[in-house]
């Protein structure tokens, strides 16, 4: 009578353990898009240029790292703090997701031992054509 408990207990325990993780996992994702969105909200809805230092300023408060394209799909300007390279890297990823419908992609970009989700959006500011387009978030 103890031998089927005994072999039920381990599988009842794998089985509550990989539920947990797809549900933080689900809840961790939702968090993310909601936050994207409020950044998209906010940015697209907004008047002001977007210079470098409102970028580290929006970055900061929602921690968010932040690139910006030009109309012409070239990196702007960046709130990441890593080697050219490495954001070059990132830029490229980036390149490679436009081609895709969604705005989140929920497959993480890696670059200088980080990872980050992606979301992107574009918004024509008030002062010229240039597009603004991309947000990363930063997963550790």
């Amino acid at each position: 009578m103890l031998v089927p408990f005994l072999a039920a207990a381990p599988l009842a325990t794998v089985l509550v353990a990989t539920g947990s993780l797809e549900l933080g996992r689900r809840w961790a994702m939702a968090d993310a898009i909601g936050r994207f969105r409020g950044i998209e909200a906010t940015v697209r809805g907004s008047h002001f240029p977007l210079t470098p230092s409102v970028l580290d300023s929006i970055g900061g408060l929602t921690s968010t790292e932040l690139l910006a394209f030009g109309k012409d799909k070239k990196l702007v300007t960046t709130t990441l703090s890593m080697p050219g390279d490495q954001i070059d890297l990132l830029s490229g990823q980036v390149s490679a997701l436009r081609k895709e419908e969604a705005n989140f992609h929920e497959t993480p970009l890696a670059a200088d031992e980080h990872r980050f989700l992606a979301y992107e959006f574009q918004r024509l500011p008030m002062n010229d054509n240039a597009l603004w387009h991309g947000s990363f978030g930063f997963l550790g």
